[in-house]
């Protein structure tokens, strides 16, 4: 800490980003509260990247640390290792072609004031390829503030990393990412964004703000897109078909995030108390999960209405430690009736 306010260290990735990479790093060094470094990890860029970037170093009203990986990371990867290297009290995460509002590390540093929060994310706006703003991702203008306290996020939430700021203990656990599973991609390892959010909701309090910080850039290249809000009626179709899968998706990272609770448990890592209600709660989401499979499986209506009646009748979504989000409620409902075809 410096005094009294906490030093934040931004971690940023990097990979062919010529286009926007100056707008990016001019953002940086505008902060009104600004960082105590910025620590880059470049995974093999061909385009000059690199070489703009040392030049930057040079130049850089802020301490900066730049790392060309020998082989390519992949964008996992690349920003698990690169915020290892950071020192601040705080990690932001940074992609290579937003551009950040003078006051995102102000606001955000500040939340860290209560010592129970270990992760805060912010609101946006979609801007495209010529910086027109084109939208905005859970922002408004009132400033407004959700405290969730532990395990009351949903972890399937899609908190998007370059939103983040979080405690730089959480990087104690680097350790056990490398048995983490992603929600979408069982293949791989958990994304940088759907990790931390896991473990800042397992180990304190998780705060959001409505506030939109970032320029969030959408263009061809990006190494991980948004949905729009807007879905025409065949994307709603076939997201009911793909119900099952979804479910089943839930399932497997829910089964993977107890493995790692249970490892963190064995090892004697971090607060027992804390491991230990969440590796309950996550058990318990299991259960619920397994119980939503069979509404998915059932190919008589009058079966799926009564299953899903017995499950409201004995309060089975609003008893979950772990929450399901509106949209999944509503999608058992409509499935109770549609079935999966």
């Amino acid at each position: 800490m410096n005094g009294n306010r906490p030093t934040v260290s931004i971690a940023m990735t990097t990979f062919n980003g010529m286009n926007y990479l100056e707008e990016q790093l001019s953002s940086l060094y505008a902060q009104d509260y600004a960082p105590c470094e910025i620590v880059i990890g470049d995974d093999g860029s061909t385009d000059g990247t690199y070489e703009f970037l040392q030049h930057q170093q040079a130049r850089s009203p802020i301490p900066m640390r730049i790392v060309s990986n020998a082989e390519r990371l992949g964008w996992r990867e690349n920003f698990m290792q690169t915020a290892a290297r950071c020192s601040g009290d705080l990690i932001a995460f940074c992609d290579q072609d937003d551009v950040w509002t003078p006051g995102k590390l102000a606001r955000m540093s500040a939340l860290f004031d209560d010592k129970a929060v270990t992760l805060g994310f912010h609101g946006a706006s979609f801007i495209d390829a010529e910086s027109k703003t084109i939208g905005n991702l859970n922002a408004d203008e009132s400033g407004h503030v959700s405290v969730y306290k532990p395990l009351e996020i949903d972890f399937w939430r899609p908190v998007l990393g370059f939103s983040m700021v979080f405690k730089r203990e959480l990087l104690n656990y680097n350790e056990y990412w490398k048995i983490s599973t992603d929600k979408l991609t069982l293949q791989e390892r958990a994304a940088h964004d759907q990790w931390f959010l896991f473990l800042g909701s397992v180990f304190g309090d998780v705060v959001e703000v409505s506030d939109r910080l970032v320029n969030y850039r959408l263009h061809s290249s990006n190494a991980m897109g948004y949905r729009s809000s807007r879905r025409s009626f065949k994307s709603i179709i076939d997201a009911i078909k793909a119900s099952k899968l979804k479910v089943t998706q839930r399932c497997d990272a829910i089964n993977n995030r107890i493995a790692i609770l249970k490892a963190m448990m064995a090892d004697g890592s971090g607060d027992r108390v804390r491991l230990s209600a969440a590796l309950a709660a996550y058990e318990q989401h299991l259960e619920f999960n397994r119980e939503r499979m069979k509404l998915y499986s059932e190919k008589r209506i009058y079966k799926r209405f009564a299953k899903i009646l017995n499950m409201v009748r004995n309060n089975r979504y609003a008893s979950q430690t772990l929450p399901l989000s509106n949209d999944e409620t509503r999608r058992d409902y409509v499935i109770s009736f549609l079935g999966v075809r």
